[in-house]
């Protein structure tokens, strides 16, 4: 019987995928390790990143200690939750939206917002199961600590005397560039607090720069000093946090390059945006699958996310997405917190599996307040994003999407129904956002790895490697950084051979007009 020839093609996805089922083989059970994860913020958001770096760790036979607000609902075996819950109030479908009328917020503002969180961490600190934890005997081979402003729990990296890396749920804040020696230069680096995006005009440099002082010199004056405080009051003899910052192994921060153009960057900062959203699954609530599937003009989803309480926002605003989306010939679902219901071309809904919604072939368009994770989740699946930011990340968030031509921001003080419904027609009758948003997803999704395995990679990698001190650079003290010592060295050699040049060259004219003199006189 004559062989039969069998071909196939590999992409790009599966190869990656093969490599990483190797390494897994590889390494799996090797590697099994004590992780401590420690997650501060309140904000459900922020977890939702982590939690899947988490699941992940734990199918690998990993023993995880988790400190956070959000515990197990089912206990498992090797996951140990630090419960936070009950500590401070959380911020979880709580946050009004009365005090934000004039949002976006500006530097001061945030800045203000975020150091508010430092009264909320003392009593963090002082709760018994955190205590509990100090106080034990436990070892740990690695730490996994939030980077947002936490950096009073970088204490728990000297006290289990561990490796440990970050993970931000946001473009870095511009003080987290220094402790890795990113080169965040505000004259193409948009600062995490702004409006711009990597190509600015003069105005917006100028701005931009004065935003990157501010923020710098608010953290040192300020937050590092207030961080400094709690710590010596809470851990007394610990060294300073500046110096454990600067010691972290790796910062994995929820970005990519298609979307947050990245500064030059250190070895130690890996990007793994995305690594939250999961493969869309089938829907399972009949009313919303008709919803989607008999919406032959298409439809818009509407959420201000999982923070804000809708019926808290100012009665004029929302009056105008109420009149706005009435008006549109799409049909609406919109996440509102009041409960499920159909109101001609609109679906109220509590909760809306959004990546899944996102998924679908007939969502035309994404209105949101452009905070990260739901910004990659409609990136991730080509739908264009009319954004309304509030606070944080959310400008720039925005910013990103806008300078893509995938989005269009909108400021919430500028909100009427007029604006509103003209912006949306405006964006549905354009096909160059959904094209720019389609040739995003493809660039956002075009890696040699999943962003989840390679955060799991990394995460390993510093395990293996006991912190990896290979990818930390030289220490050096800024004067060295600057290039100071080397500047006044040079400065110094060269004026002293210019003193001896001096010296040496007046010396010989004397000794020339004498031997001249004496010539004469024999003469």
């Amino acid at each position: 019987m004559r062989s039969q020839d069998v071909s196939f093609t590999v992409t790009p996805t599966s190869r990656a995928m093969i490599h990483w089922m190797l390494l897994a083989c590889l390494t799996g059970e090797a590697l099994a390790a004590n992780i401590l994860g420690i997650f501060p913020f309140t904000a459900k958001s922020h977890f939702t990143m982590y939690e899947v770096l988490l699941e992940e760790l734990h199918a690998r036979n990993h023993n995880l200690t988790v400190m956070s607000h959000f515990p197990l609902k089912s206990p498992k075996p090797n996951y140990t939750d630090v419960s936070l819950v009950g500590s401070v109030p959380s911020l979880h479908g709580n946050l009004s939206m009365s005090h934000l009328n004039d949002a976006p917020l500006n530097l001061r503002d945030n800045l203000r917002q975020i150091h508010q969180n430092f009264d909320i961490f003392d009593s963090m600190l002082r709760s018994r199961e955190v205590q509990r934890l100090l106080n034990s005997t436990s070892k740990f081979d690695l730490l996994i600590i939030e980077l947002f402003d936490t950096d009073v729990f970088l204490a728990f990296a000297h006290r289990f005397r561990a490796p440990y890396i970050s993970i931000s749920p946001c473009p870095l804040l511009p003080w987290a560039h220094g402790r890795v020696g990113n080169e965040a230069n505000p004259a193409f680096v948009p600062v995490f607090f702004s409006e711009f995006n990597n190509n600015m005009d003069i105005v917006s440099r100028a701005m931009n720069a004065l935003y990157y002082a501010a923020s710098n010199f608010y953290y040192d004056q300020i937050m590092d000093a207030e961080s400094e405080k709690l710590m010596k009051r809470l851990f007394p003899g610990y060294p300073p946090l500046r110096s454990i910052a600067e010691d972290v192994s790796l910062i994995l921060v929820n970005t990519h390059g298609s979307l947050h153009r990245p500064p030059p960057s250190s070895q130690r900062v890996v990007q793994v945006g995305g690594m939250h959203v999961r493969d869309p699954q089938p829907l399972k609530d009949a009313i919303l699958v008709e919803f989607l599937e008999t919406a032959e003009e298409g439809v818009i989803l509407f959420s201000m996310g999982s923070m804000f309480k809708f019926d808290s926002l100012p009665r004029d605003k929302r009056e105008a997405f109420d009149k706005a989306l009435k008006r549109v010939s799409q049909r609406v679902i919109w996440k509102w917190e009041s409960g499920k219901a159909i109101n001609g071309n609109i679906l109220y809904m509590d909760w809306v599996p959004q990546r899944d919604v996102l998924a679908h072939r007939n969502v035309v368009l994404f209105i949101y307040h452009g905070g990260l994770l739901g910004v990659t989740e409609a990136v991730h699946s080509g739908v264009p994003i009319l954004g309304i930011p509030m606070f944080g990340d959310m400008t720039i968030n925005m910013a990103a999407v806008a300078s893509a031509g995938a989005g269009i921001s909108l400021r919430f003080r500028d909100i009427t129904d007029d604006l509103l419904y003209n912006t949306i027609k405006h964006m549905l009758e354009s096909p160059k956002y959904k094209r720019n948003a389609v040739e995003l997803a493809k660039l956002y999704n075009d890696r040699p790895m999943p962003p989840l395995q390679t955060a799991v990679y990394w995460t390993e990698y510093v395990l293996r490697n006991k912190g990896a001190p290979n990818l930390k650079p030289h220490s050096l003290s800024w004067y060295q950084l600057w290039l100071l010592d080397l500047i006044i060295l040079s400065t110094f050699v060269v004026i002293v051979l210019a003193v001896i040049t001096v010296a040496v060259t007046k010396r010989l004219a004397r000794s020339s007009a004498w031997i001249l003199n004496f010539k004469t006189k024999e003469q």
